[in-house]
């Protein structure tokens, strides 16, 4: 199945997204370096990307999930074979340790507060076995998983669209077609 975006042209007005109301609701500094500073000549480049780059805990535990999820979907399009949690848990933690590595997290950038990977490891663990406690799953096992070829999991493009005139965006995780 092909999915198809509709295309608009360049206008150099900013557009609307929820990472971008997010990222202004939580650090509005952060903001300012990821959409406007750029273009400014009196900030180092290299400053600039580090808080472009600058994200939350929150945010990441939210990302986590994401990434564990989409995993488990793509193995479910080639397996409908019970999945064992055991192995499933302990690539969440693994995806988390690698993921949290590698970023600038507000909290420590501004000293408010070091990372208790504990409470990470809970809160996406709460999050995965909510998920597989719920009735989406049960429901993707009995009656989406029938139509798994025609998936669209993460697919490519930023779903640009316009509302009133302005610039939105909002990026697809999944799509199927049922019956």
């Amino acid at each position: 199945m092909e999915l198809n975006y509709a295309q608009y042209p360049f206008t150099s007005n900013l557009g609307w997204s929820i990472s971008r109301y997010d990222l202004f609701s939580k650090c509005r500094r952060a903001y300012y370096y990821q959409y406007y500073s750029k273009y400014s000549v009196d900030v180092p480049e290299s400053r600039i990307k580090r808080l472009a780059a600058m994200t939350s805990v929150p945010l990441e535990v939210g990302n986590v999930a994401h990434e564990v999820l989409e995993a488990f979907l793509r193995r479910l399009q080639k397996s409908t074979s019970d999945i064992d949690e055991s192995r499933f848990f302990s690539y969440a933690k693994s995806r988390t340790l690698e993921l949290f590595e590698k970023k600038t997290f507000m909290e420590t950038y501004y000293k408010r507060s070091s990372i208790d990977m504990d409470f990470v490891n809970k809160k996406i663990d709460t999050i995965l076995h909510n998920f597989l406690s719920s009735p989406l799953y049960s429901w993707i096992w009995m009656k989406a998983v029938t139509n798994r070829d025609n998936w669209m999991i993460e697919p490519g493009g930023y779903g640009e669209t316009r509302l009133d005139g302005m610039k939105a965006y909002c990026k697809m995780d999944f799509l199927f077609p049922v019956d």
